[in-house]
């Protein structure tokens, strides 16, 4: 029986539980459960007489309970003694002495950077001005602390970052040498820098990637398209990196088990430490690490022991890092593979087992079943999880992982012992690092094309992928359970075919569609086959236009007919270019407005490019669709940075006016040059600022609705001026920071 492997999972299942947002109710009801299942495992007895702890059962029984009560136990120390002190500082500003923990070489000057205080690990946001810290350096600084929320900011407590300061006063600066402890991130400085010397400027980012887990350098189409193409686990530097690495040293070491496996513990562990012990790497070098020992200790390796235990030594630290997505993906995947990638692999075996075939086809089919169940175990319980975290479902992942992994297995292989040759004979590996390019740029193009494939990549903006995901997983677990995944299979990919069909099935009526895209605005109009989008821009510049192509190809939209920007505020257009790359675009509307502006030349410059059509409003103009009309009204020409296009979308007496970010006075002036009809809808001006929106306008329009698209921002948006013009009109607002992405259906 794997008694550690019960107590740790059911460890980990408190924790999970104490760190994750149930009612406080629930949290204890399960608590007290466990100590009333305990009591009984201890005390009660069978009909024989024994005690329930004696039997099998009444074992499993106890060491749940018991592992779910130290698990429940340790969070609260955890939360009492440790992250309890740090908010009593929220707020304050104090002098603190820090060491910093990473190299900020290459960094922005408004990033933050990663410091010590103590055992505590605080970000810290310095001035302006203040001199690049190094890895190792100390500093004294007065600064206003805040406490990390574990509720709120879960990217950053399930790093272990605890504090963060902000600069307010001097800061004195000490030039110090690396400790002991500090030597691994030395190296990893060291390696950083030299591969961005060795490698050709198109290959190198990627490379930086997959050998160090940098990702900073990626562009964001390409860290998009593996996305898609279901491989971003490559750069995340996790088990597999490990296992290439404890490969490579196995070779290396020729076979001399004892000092092998000593010089690959250490190398493993040293790896681990340059890449700051993230969850996936800690994981595999755990679990390498015992499968190394267990022969030289005479004892039996067990892949679901070593899991656990990886999973308890990583909560230990930190137990809020179990909301880590990076740990429950990596996680997912292992556990994944060890239940169900047997199996499947014997079922695909008996496919061809009773073929006869050449010896070669035959390693070559055992290769393909081998890749194919591995990568198949692996996503069946990380697919929900990418569902749910990143909204998509990648289908031509297999096969993206049985073409691409097996070269960048190589390249991987072979780039590390180059980059350490380079220390000593840097030219000879420089040139090999050119040569090696090239198999690089055979990746890169790979990942672009799996990346486009239609339909290679379903998006949970649609309901009925959905309930195609929850109904696939229904049907895989009664025909892999009943012994017939061939079946399963089949009925999965018939009804995969649906959902297409079903997501094109559409009303000829309008549908207006508000995305959340944070501090900016993208809006979505459709009719009958007629797509049109007004503005593309957001808090992040690539994902609001990601935001908008995945919700049409959701929908089956493959197209858009006009794409119409109203201004070129960065929030506004920021996202333009990556929807340009994902969509085929019909015809592009810009305002003849701001010729140097540097957004409009890039958005041109790429159009161009790509053979979109350009359309400058000079006087407005009016498009047809499906049962409507959108008018596009001039700039006002008050050369303000606001003025711009505003629109009037309109489908027999329902009518949308949507204003872009035009002052009062341009609202105004939009009144009398052009005839408004009643409005039904309004979308707000500016986001909600006071300066737009005006009395005037909400006085003539009068609409029954008032969109406002926003997210957080320092401006105040929207403000309450706008609000209660609003409440005076009677129009019912609806706001993207609280409702979420808007859709409205005729």
């Amino acid at each position: 029986m794997r008694v550690l492997a019960i107590f740790c999972f059911a460890f980990a299942a408190a924790v999970f539980v104490y760190t994750s947002a149930l009612p406080l109710g629930i949290r204890v009801g399960l608590m007290m459960g466990a100590l009333g299942l305990l009591l009984v495992g201890f005390s009660r007895r069978s009909h024989t007489g024994e005690r329930l702890w004696s039997s099998r059962r009444g074992k499993i029984l106890v060491l749940t309970a018991l592992g779910f009560l130290a698990g429940a136990l340790w969070c609260g120390g955890y939360e009492a003694l440790h992250l309890a002190p740090l908010r009593e500082l929220e707020g304050k500003t104090a002098v603190i002495s820090l060491r910093a923990a990473e190299d900020g070489n290459g960094k922005e000057s408004r990033e933050p950077i990663l410091c010590r205080s103590g055992s505590e690990r605080v970000l810290v946001y310095l001035d302006d001005g203040v001199q690049q810290l190094r890895l190792g350096d100390e500093l004294q600084l007065r600064a206003e602390l805040h406490a990390v929320d574990p509720r709120e900011d879960i990217s950053r407590i399930s790093k272990d970052i605890t504090l963060i300061a902000y600069q307010r006063g001097e800061v004195k600066l000490s030039r110090q040498g690396l400790k002991w402890w500090e030597l691994p991130k030395g190296v990893y400085s060291l390696l950083q820098i030299r591969i961005g010397q060795m490698f050709p400027a198109d290959t190198e980012p990627f490379l930086r990637a997959l050998l160090t887990g940098d990702t900073g350098k990626l562009a964001y189409g390409l860290r998009n398209d593996m996305s898609l193409a279901g491989i971003s686990h490559v750069v995340a530097v996790s088990g597999m990196h490990v296992n290439l690495l404890c490969s490579l040293v196995m070779l290396l070491c020729l076979r001399r088990r004892r000092f092998a496996a000593g010089f690959c513990l250490a190398t493993i562990w040293f790896f681990a430490g340059m890449l700051g012990f993230t969850p996936s790497v800690t994981r595999a070098v755990v679990m390498n690490s015992l499968l190394l020992l267990a022969p030289l200790f005479r004892r039996e390796y067990d892949a679901p022991t070593s899991l656990s235990f990886a999973l308890v030594l990583l909560l230990l630290p930190n137990p809020h890092g179990i909301r880590s997505v990076g740990l429950q993906l990596s996680f997912a995947s292992v556990a994944g593979i060890l239940s169900f990638s047997q199996p499947l692999y014997n079922w695909f075996k008996g496919l061809y087992n009773k073929k006869k075939c050449r010896r070669s086809v035959e390693r070559l089919l055992h290769f393909l079943a081998g890749s194919a169940s591995t990568t198949l175990g692996a996503s069946i319980l990380t697919i929900p999880l990418c569902a749910y975290y990143f909204g998509t479902v990648s289908l031509i992942a297999p096969l993206s992982n049985l073409i691409l992994l097996p070269m960048l297995s190589v390249i991987f292989t072979v780039s590390y012992p180059l980059v350490l040759l380079s220390f000593c004979i840097y030219p000879v590996a420089a040139f090999a690092g050119r040569l090696l390019a090239w198999p690089v740029r055979a990746v890169l193009w790979g990942i672009e094309l799996l990346g486009d494939v239609p339909f290679g990549s379903l998006y949970t903006h649609s309901p009925y992928v959905i309930l195609w995901l929850a109904a696939s997983y229904g049907i895989f677990a009664l025909a892999y359970y009943g012994r017939k995944p061939g079946i399963g299979l089949i009925c999965i990919l018939a009804m995969l075919v649906t959902v297409p069909i079903f997501q094109r099935i559409s009303t000829d009526h309008l549908r207006f569609t508000m995305l959340d895209v944070g501090q900016g605005q993208c809006l979505l109009a459709e009719a009958g086959k007629a797509v049109i989008v007004i503005d593309c821009g957001g808090s992040r510049d690539e994902e609001a236009g990601e935001e908008a192509a995945r919700t049409l190809l959701s929908r089956s939209r493959g197209s858009i007919d006009a794409l119409i920007l109203t201004h070129y505020d960065r929030d506004h257009v920021g996202g333009t270019l990556q929807l340009m790359e994902r969509m085929k675009i019909g015809c592009l509307y810009l305002p003849d407005i701001e010729p140097d502006n540097a957004w409009r030349q890039r958005i041109v410059h790429r159009a161009r490019e790509l053979e979109i059509p350009i359309s400058y409003v000079l006087q407005s103009m009016k498009l047809h669709f499906q049962g409507g009309t959108l008018d596009i009204f001039a700039p006002i020409g008050t050369n303000t940075e606001n003025d711009g296009l505003s629109l009037l979308l309109s489908e027999g007496d329902y009518d949308i006016l949507i204003s872009g970010d035009l002052s009062a006075e341009e609202e105004r002036q939009l009144l009398l040059r052009e005839a408004m009809p009643d409005i039904e809808v309004l979308v707000a001006g500016h986001h909600g600022a006071k300066t737009s929106t005006s009395p005037q306008l909400l006085q003539y329009c009068r609409p029954e609705l008032l969109l406002i698209s926003v997210g957080p921002n320092s401006y105040g948006h929207p403000t309450q001026e706008v609000l209660k013009r609003a409440e005076r009109v009677g129009a019912k607002v609806y706001r993207t920071d609280e409702e979420g992405t808007i859709l409205l259906t005729r």
